[in-house]
């Protein structure tokens, strides 16, 4: 299964059946920053997103032959159609024990 990467965002390839998918979302922004605005977000194609079971996590059905994720900061993805599931990269912070999304 194919994995893409633009800065802190994961898409992954999935086979996680469509009523596993939460509630259909009405935009196509992965994730905006809070302190600058900033945002992964799909353009120029025909996609519909989902909401995961947590928090910043979602599914993506492509259904044109690619679409396209942008961000300010980052180079331009493509994204060929298929189901992906999407999520934030996580780092291990030894000296707290803990387990924490890395925000751009």
């Amino acid at each position: 299964m194919k994995k893409y990467q633009q800065g802190d965002l994961i898409l992954k390839e999935t086979k996680v059946p469509k009523k596993e998918y939460g509630r259909k979302l009405n935009h196509l922004i992965l994730q905006q920053s809070d302190v600058s605005n900033h945002k992964h977000q799909l353009i120029n194609g025909d996609a519909i997103l989902y909401e995961g079971k947590n928090k910043d996590e979602f599914y993506l059905i492509v259904n044109s032959v690619l679409t396209s994720l942008v961000h300010e900061e980052h180079e331009s993805i493509n994204i060929p159609k298929g189901k992906y599931f999407i999520y934030g990269v996580r780092e291990f912070d030894p000296f707290e024990d803990v387990i924490r999304r890395v925000r751009d």
